[in-house]
């Protein structure tokens, strides 16, 4: 009886631990970026960047509670397209009910817009935007649904600083054309440009903490890599590895690199290891990792490990990566 009673459980522990080794043993293999690429998002709402008198007329916007980071969902049920759709929905009108989002909570507020004096033109007394743009680094795409990553972080508000909730989006190929050297404090910068009147190389459908995520109209290949698998987080070690990523109009390179630690996380987090820059072409050219570089692979041992996050104000030889195996986990949800 002794025996049978724990004969089962036993057995039943064993087949799940077997179950969990056979799902981590199915290799995901991706194609790893380094290709500088151009993000360009219209934000869902607008977001309030701040408030403003119109003259000696204290902001309608202001009184009415709203502040930076706040977004500007619809005004009396009629969603809110543009700043210039704003000014249209605002023409005439001297209250006006607005829906907003805030801290993930949506509600309603009465506004009463003034004309302004100066121009005749009802107004709120607030500064919005409607869009963002900039340049980054393709991370990896998935070789069979050409689904991909990029960035490594969120697109974020550069006045408010929150992450901008994504209403529609486009990535497009981006060129380097110039790159200012950092130093202690004073992080470098890659300097990119892309057209975006030009063909999109795909959309854009997350923003994440994690990185934006879509899908590609075609493959991009590096040059260098094609398909490799993507690595465990506890696969990942300190030592020597690879960045791919690129400088010039010679495309993506590999350029040597550290991993100097490795936290071991069993959920997903955007600090999973930090890495130092070994290569000395590199850091004559950057002074480490730049702004930019963002997105940007990092290999070990024929795996994707990991991605660019941040360089460290400090010492830009150093700085964040992201396990790739968190950011896939976005991808693929």
């Amino acid at each position: 009886m002794y025996k049978r009673r724990f004969f089962l459980p036993l057995l039943l522990i064993l087949s799940i631990a077997l179950l969990g080794a056979a799902a981590r043993a199915e290799d995901v293999y991706v194609v790893p970026g380094g290709q500088s690429v151009g993000v360009a998002v219209a934000t869902e709402g607008l977001v309030v960047i701040g408030n403003s008198d119109l003259g000696n007329v204290p902001s309608p916007a202001r009184l009415a509670g709203l502040r930076a980071g706040d977004r500007l969902l619809s005004l009396d049920g009629e969603e809110i397209t543009s700043a210039e759709h704003l000014a249209y929905l605002l023409d005439g009108k001297t209250e006006a009910t607005l829906t907003v989002a805030r801290d993930g909570e949506i509600f309603q507020v009465e506004a009463r817009p003034v004309k302004d004096a100066r121009d005749g033109v009802n107004r709120l007394g607030v500064w919005v935007r409607d869009s963002a743009a900039g340049v980054g680094t393709l991370s990896f795409y998935d070789p069979q649904t050409l689904r991909y990553g990029a960035l490594g972080h969120a697109i974020t508000d550069v006045d408010t600083g929150t992450i901008l909730s994504v209403d529609r989006g486009l990535l497009y190929g981006a060129q380097v054309v110039d790159v200012h050297r950092g130093a202690s404090g004073e992080p470098g910068e890659l300097i990119g440009q892309f057209q975006i009147s030009g063909d999109a190389a795909g959309v854009i459908e997350k923003n994440t903490p994690f990185g934006v995520f879509g899908a590609l109209d075609e493959g991009m290949e590096n040059g260098l890599f094609g398909a490799m698998p993507l690595a465990e987080p506890d696969e990942v070690k300190t030592g020597s590895a690879q960045l791919l990523t690129t400088l010039d109009d010679g495309g993506v390179r590999a350029y040597d690199c550290e991993i100097t630690r490795c936290a071991r996380q069993s959920e997903p987090q955007t600090r999973g290891m930090t890495i130092r820059i070994t290569d000395e072409e590199l850091l004559e050219t950057t002074g480490g990792i730049a702004q930019g570089m963002s997105g940007s692979p990092i290999l070990q041992d024929g795996k994707l490990v990991g991605v660019v996050t941040h360089v460290f104000l400090g010492d830009p030889q150093q700085g964040y990566a992201v396990y790739a195996r968190w950011m896939y986990d976005q991808m693929a949800a």
